[in-house]
């Protein structure tokens, strides 16, 4: 049967926090109805609660002025009481069936429908359908205004035209009151409801309905007008429970809000727009990845580390969500290692999906490509930051029981305090953690890719954890120093947390034990411990005797390191170089001749100077009798600094002197 419904709907009715002022809006919207279906006499009347509202169907004859008088007082009624309400006429197919409490239940395409264009009418007015429109018309109400028609086009419906209704001098409607839309719900074409969410303010639903105008035209003008006028500060996202996060209510976007408006409109033109059913998989943890994602509308559930294979049907609760201007994915993004988590759309969604080598390509392409570039590398570094700081057990860790877990928001206080290392495996080249990219102070911890220790026959990978490589306070290192070859694309951030921490010593004393407590390279120097004060770099042929005399007139004031007699067994090199950077001081016994082979890479006392050079060591040269610098421009690079280290002459008659100036330059 065709029944012909007024329905209604109290917007915001959820938002109102005393359930006392609840209670006095449904009891009032009741009595309303109550006296509707008093008057209805041998109209048959069904009324279908809804908690904040309901359906009231009129199953009989003869029923459209009965309707209007509804629509009237209920009007009315929510004029008075000042009470936001959507009301909405149609006329559908339904059946009636017993309930469960033994009374009437609607069941059918009608009362479905009405529902639908409920969440889409306005608040303080009137919508109908054509059809109630026209059952009305024909019921000889010719005195009703039905005007400004649209289409709307309800999920699972097909598209139907609506008009507001005005009464004159009782009700006036109009669509520049509020309008409230669900997912489902788009009206006749996205031009009228991008002008819509423009007069309304509602800065994402602009974006998203710009993306779908320039789907269809990637210069369409409009659009592209829409995007431009967008104030950055109005990008904001909706404060929610997102992984590691600590939510600032004024925040925004910050990669889409850190772009200038015209690569912003460049950037969206290009992405892709993705949309994800309730429980439908957007990516998973473990799997390799390049793009991140931006939430236009709904909801993404976070999974850390994965979850079960199958969902079976089942809704999940996510442990953390994301929502409306929140972005996920950005560590596939920045650093293209393997998703950290699975993201599971909680409900209905859609999302941006950018990649990582477009944005990259367009931000150099723009018109301010230097500020736009500098703007995605501070969003990157920012989002690798609260990554690492929630990884990273020596600043706070998964457990949050690191030496920094006490200090909000960490992420944003060292963004200006790091340097990104891109160490790509193509170029074969080592990994040096004495070489002038390690020089500034630091902690140097590897975010993605894989290493290979050739100093410590080792091998460190970038998982759920962030391995410190290397380290250096004040200008001294207190991790040993290694060579890596690259095994994989790798990513080291250079992180300065004692500039973060220099007028509190507590913390960062702390910070330097856990480093200390978890380095595997500083561990593996313990188990074959070294504690020299000088470290002696000599030819063996014509330097031996120097080194002797000069030991015996110190060996009670200093601890000297001479090769042939301090190294213990296992591999020469690597125990000569770490020996050289956990050494304070390098004197340097320079004989006639002995700087001619240094052209050789393989020559030892060249890779001595080099490392002493490279890792910042006091060094010290004696030079002997008859030795002489040779040209600069003749030796390696890597050590023509040598001369401008302040030396000192050996001289047999003076002797007692010298080793009273070589005591005071040493540390």
């Amino acid at each position: 049967m065709n029944a012909g419904f007024v329905s209604c709907d109290i917007v915001g009715h959820s938002g109102v926090k005393s359930i006392g002022a609840q209670c006095a809006r449904v009891r009032g919207l009741n009595e309303v109805v109550r006296r509707a279906i008093a008057k209805a006499g041998e109209t048959a009347v069904v009324w279908a609660p809804g908690g904040d509202g309901g359906h009231l169907a009129f199953l009989g004859k003869d029923w459209p002025p009965l309707a209007v008088e509804v629509i009237l007082d209920l009007h009315e009624w929510a004029r008075q009481e000042a009470v936001p309400l959507r009301i909405v006429g149609h006329v559908g197919e339904v059946e009636q069936t017993e309930g469960a409490d033994g009374r009437i239940q609607l069941v059918g395409d009608g009362i479905n429908l009405v529902g639908r264009l409920l969440s889409a009418s306005v608040s303080g007015g009137v919508m109908v359908s054509d059809v109630f429109r026209g059952a009305l018309v024909a019921g000889g109400l010719t005195h009703l205004d039905f005007h400004d028609p649209r289409v709307i086009r309800a999920k699972y419906f097909p598209p139907q035209e609506v008009f507001l209704l005005s009464i004159p001098a009782r009700i006036e409607s109009s669509w520049n009151t509020l309008l409230r839309l669900e997912h489902s719900f788009l009206f006749d074409n996205d031009r009228q409801m991008l002008a819509l969410a423009q007069h309304e303010g509602r800065t994402w639903d602009i974006v998203f309905y710009v993306k779908r105008l320039l789907q269809a035209n990637a210069y369409d003008k409009q659009a592209g007008d829409a995007l431009l006028a967008i104030n950055p500060t109005s990008l904001a996202v909706t404060p929610r429970g997102v992984e590691g996060d600590e939510k600032d209510e004024n925040a925004i976007n910050s990669f889409l809000g850190s772009l200038d408006p015209e690569t912003r409109l460049d950037v969206i033109r290009s992405c892709q727009m993705l949309e994800r059913q309730r429980n439908e998989v957007l990516c998973v943890a473990g799997e390799a990845g390049d793009s991140m994602f931006v939430v236009l509308r709904g909801e993404i559930g976070i999974f850390p580390g994965g979850i079960v294979a199958s969902l079976e049907g089942r809704f999940l609760e996510p442990p953390f969500s994301a929502t409306t201007g929140e972005t996920v994915g950005e560590i596939a993004f920045a650093l293209k290692r393997k998703r950290t988590a699975t993201l599971i759309a909680a409900r209905e969604t859609c999302l941006l999906s950018f990649n990582a080598e477009m944005v990259r390509t367009l931000t150099r392409q723009s018109g301010e490509s230097s500020d736009a570039d500098s703007a995605l590398d501070r969003f990157i570094r920012s989002r690798i930051l609260k990554f690492v700081v929630g990884r990273a057990s020596w600043l706070v860790g998964p457990d949050k029981s690191g030496p920094l877990r006490d200090i909000p928001r960490l992420w944003d206080r060292l963004v200006r305090h790091t340097r990104r290392i891109d160490c790509p495996s193509w170029t074969e080249a080592p990994v040096k953690t004495w070489s002038d990219q390690f020089a500034e102070d630091g902690v140097y911890a590897l975010v993605s890719g894989r290493l290979r220790s050739i100093t410590q026959d080792r091998t460190v990978e970038a998982e759920d954890a962030v391995p410190a490589i290397f380290a250096k306070v004040a200008g001294s290192a207190i991790m040993v120093e290694e060579e890596f070859r690259v095994e994989e694309d790798a990513t080291i951030l250079r992180i300065d947390v004692a500039k973060l921490l220099q007028r509190d010593s507590k913390r960062l004393r702390a910070l330097i034990g856990r480093l200390e407590g978890r380095s595997e390279s500083l561990e593996a120097a313990k188990a074959n411990p070294v504690a020299y004060d000088v470290f002696c770099s000599y030819r063996w042929e014509a330097g031996s005797p120097l080194v002797r005399s000069v030991e015996q007139a110190l060996q009670n004031r200093f601890r000297f390191f001479i090769d042939v007699q301090s190294l213990k067994s296992g591999r020469f090199d690597v125990q000569l170089l770490q020996t050289i950077s956990r050494t304070p001081n390098f004197v340097l016994f320079l004989t006639p001749g002995s700087l001619d082979n240094c052209n050789s890479l393989n020559d030892w006392l060249r890779r001595e100077i080099a490392q002493a050079i490279q890792t910042h060591r006091n060094i010290v040269p004696i030079l002997a009798d008859g030795f002489r610098f040779p040209e600069e421009s003749t030796l390696p690079e890597e050590i023509r600094d040598l001369a401008r280290y302040e030396a000192i002459r050996y001289d047999h008659a003076y002797f007692k002197g010298m080793i009273d100036r070589l005591s005071e330059l040493l540390r």
